[in-house]
C-alpha cells in the first residue's frame, strides 16, 4: 500500500469525524476556557500527550495552564478549569481528576467518545468526539488525532478572542531547548 493511500485514509477519518463534532460544545468549551482563572489539562497514554501540548499552546497564548501530576503543578482549586481528554471516559487517574476538581470547586471540562461515561458525569462542559463504529487504525488512534485537531483550533479561536499577536506568544516560547 502506498503512503499516500494510508494518508488519505487517516486524513478522509480524521475529517469525518471533526465535522460531526457539535458546534455548540465547543462554543461552551471556548467560554469555560475564557473565564477560568487558570487551566489544569489531564489525560493518560497518547490523550495525555495530547494534552500537553493543548497545554504548552494555551500558556504560549498567555494563559496560566498546568498539567495534572507534574511535580510543579499547584492546586486546582474555584475559579479554575479541568480539561480531562479521555477516549472511553473511564480511566481511573483521569475520573479521580475530575472528582476532585469538582470537590474544590473547580469546573470540569471533558473530552471525551463516550458521552455517557463516568467521566463525562463529572463534567460541566463535554465535547463528545464522535468515533465511527470501525476505523482502519489501531485502538483510539482517531480520537487523539481528532482531540488534537479539534484543540488546536480552540487555540486559534483563543488567540483571536485574546488578540495574541505572534511576538507575544514567541516571546512565552521555551529559550531553555
Amino acid at each position: 500500500m502506498a503512503v499516500n493511500t494510508t494518508l488519505k485514509t487517516i486524513l478522509t477519518e480524521v475529517q469525518a469525524c471533526l465535522e460531526r463534532i457539535d458546534e455548540r460544545e465547543v462554543r461552551t468549551f471556548l467560554s469555560a476556557l475564557g473565564k477560568a482563572k487558570r487551566v489544569f489539562v489531564t489525560g493518560q497514554g497518547r490523550s495525555g500527550l495530547v494534552g500537553r501540548a493543548f497545554a504548552k499552546r494555551l500558556m504560549h497564548i498567555g494563559f496560566e495552564a498546568y498539567v495534572a501530576g507534574e511535580t510543579t503543578t499547584p492546586a486546582i482549586s474555584k475559579g479554575d478549569l479541568l480539561v480531562a481528554c479521555s477516549a472511553s471516559g473511564a480511566t481511573t487517574t483521569t475520573c479521580a481528576h475530575a472528582e476532585t476538581a469538582r470537590k474544590v470547586g473547580a469546573e470540569v471540562a471533558v473530552l471525551t467518545a463516550a458521552a455517557t461515561s463516568r467521566l463525562s458525569a463529572r463534567g460541566h462542559v463535554v465535547v463528545g468526539i464522535p468515533l465511527p463504529s470501525r476505523s482502519a487504525q489501531f485502538s483510539t488512534t482517531l480520537f487523539e488525532q481528532a482531540c488534537l485537531i479539534l484543540l488546536d483550533a480552540a487555540c486559534l479561536e483563543l488567540m483571536k478572542r485574546r488578540k495574541a499577536s505572534m511576538s507575544q506568544m514567541q516571546a512565552r516560547h521555551a529559550n531553555l531547548e
